[in-house]
């Protein structure tokens, strides 16, 4: 009887290490830790010049400026600089062509659309970003700002691995189970959920996406232009409609983007 322990333990433990080795497999294929990392600049931003596709379905991609766009090759006459927070940004829910951007970019025929933002940022991590590139302002046509009143306050700093990860965890079993399990228990409990706040980021973004479609707000130094959807944005070598990056497009705080 005694005999039969030891190997009754070490049967058991065999049994748990292969079910921790499936699980630690079958999500790295999942492709559940495939997200971007940041860097603690600006508070955070996504790290330049990555590319992954979450879950194996949404795809993400970010530029050498940490853009959520392909590589900046500006125009020179039709750019449209997008900043702004998660509205932006999307998130891993989101598919890299139904964000706001590349959503404003087909809607917008001529144009290029280069989003810049991160998941909780505020103007003051927007405006330390603008201040960093000069060489972006200098590029930009159109400056188009999204501004909430949350974005009021203080500049956001990084808080958590979970939120924004800095690197690839070591197991992914052990992040899923803190970030999306341990995590989120006590909400459980209270009522609602991160899943919850990710799963409304879609009609947010589709109803920003007919808002600028309908009417893009295109202010030059002189007098705001106004253009509506029936008539798409052009623009002729005589009468060309430009915006300098310090000039920006936004939205009040009393006026909330929705």
């Amino acid at each position: 009887m005694k005999k039969g322990i030891p190997r009754i333990l070490m049967l058991g433990i065999v049994a748990v290490g292969l079910v921790v080795m499936t699980a630690e497999t079958a999500l790295r294929l999942a492709g559940m830790v495939d997200f971007p990392i940041y860097e603690t600049r600006f508070g955070y931003i996504p790290a330049p010049n990555q590319s992954g596709r979450f879950l194996h379905k949404n795809a993400w991609l970010i530029n050498e400026y940490s853009m959520g766009a392909g590589q900046w090759t500006p125009n020179g006459r039709k750019d449209i600089l997008l900043l702004g927070d998660s509205v932006v940004w999307g998130g891993n829910p989101i598919n890299q062509p139904d964000k706001l951007g590349p959503q404003l970019e087909r809607a917008l025929d001529g144009w290029r659309v280069w989003p810049i933002a991160a998941g909780s940022w505020g103007i003051l991590n927007e405006a330390e970003y603008l201040d960093s590139y000069p060489e972006i302002k200098a590029e930009t046509d159109v400056l188009v700002w999204l501004v909430n009143t949350g974005d009021l306050g203080e500049k956001s700093v990084w808080k958590s691995d979970f939120d924004h990860p800095r690197r690839r965890p070591y197991s992914a079993l052990a992040y899923v189970f803190a970030k999306y399990v341990a995590r989120n228990l006590p909400s459980k409990f209270v009522g609602g959920s991160s899943a919850t706040e990710h799963a409304e980021k879609t009609p947010i973004i589709q109803k920003t996406v007919d808002k600028f479609h309908s009417e893009l707000l295109i202010l030059s130094a002189s007098q705001p232009v106004s253009q509506s959807a029936s008539q798409p944005v052009s623009q002729s070598a005589s009468q060309p409609v430009s915006q300098s990056a310090s000039q920006p497009v936004s939205q009040s705080a009393s006026q909330p983007v929705s």
